[in-house]
């Protein structure tokens, strides 16, 4: 299993441009952003709009955060007596929760 999230580099943040549509870029460098997606009018107004931009843009540190979260967990049980109060089969089901959202960002079938 490779981690490497195949996106566009650079910090994310969001942007409402006009009044309709808020934008998710990326810094790419020299100065140049580059559009990452856009997040047109919801049937719940521009709060959720909003909300879905801030979600999108923080998705690669969600997903970085992720990853350190499932190596630690994965060394924590590869020590012995690491996860003893919770249990090892309840700390492997969250791994396999992990991998199975950290692929799903990758785009690879589940």
């Amino acid at each position: 299993m490779s981690n490497e999230l195949k996106v566009t580099g650079g910090e994310w943040f969001s942007k409402r441009e006009g009044f309709s549509t808020v934008y998710v870029f990326s810094r790419i460098g020299g100065g140049l952003v580059q559009e990452v997606a856009a997040c047109g009018p919801t049937n719940d107004g521009q709060d959720q709009q909003e909300a879905n931009a801030h979600l999108l843009a923080a998705s690669k540190k969600l997903y970085e955060a992720l990853i350190q979260a499932r190596e630690s967990l994965a060394d924590s049980l590869a020590t012995p007596g690491g996860w003893y109060a919770i249990g090892s089969n309840h700390a492997r089901d969250v791994i396999a929760e992990i991998d199975e959202a950290l692929a799903a960002a990758r785009g690879e079938a589940q």
